[in-house]
């Protein structure tokens, strides 16, 4: 976000905040609904497979899946989620730039933490 802005690309930045914002509250959305499914427990270690598609088939275990699903294929950038368009709108902002070794710099330790984010956001899940 902020190496969008400070690239003078500001409604492109505006553009991921507001994206970014909306796909994070679902995610934030969606582990309440799963701490309070599990009766307030958090600790990670314990809830392993607590609310997998795989097991007991609940209404409100599936629903609360699908919707921390959504929610990481959104952060993650998958293709037509609000995500990409906004990620790779500011990944390729960054690397055509006028200053091309700084933009690419830039783009590519942004794309290493975007992958980044793809593992702990699919490990998570």
């Amino acid at each position: 976000m902020m190496t969008i802005i400070g690239s003078s690309y500001f409604s492109l930045g505006f553009f991921h905040l507001l994206t970014h914002a909306f796909f994070k509250a679902l995610l934030f959305l969606a582990a309440g609904g799963i701490i309070h499914a599990l009766q307030g427990e958090q600790d990670l270690r314990r809830l392993a497979g607590s609310l997998s598609v795989r097991g007991p088939k609940k209404p409100k275990s599936v629903f609360l899946y699908n919707a921390f699903l959504i929610g990481t294929l959104a952060l993650v950038g998958f293709f037509f989620f609000a995500g990409y368009y906004s990620k790779e709108s500011v990944l390729l902002s960054l690397m055509l730039t006028d200053n091309s070794a700084g933009g690419f710099a830039a783009g590519a330790i942004l794309s290493a933490s975007v992958l980044l984010t793809s593992y702990y956001s699919f490990r998570l899940l």
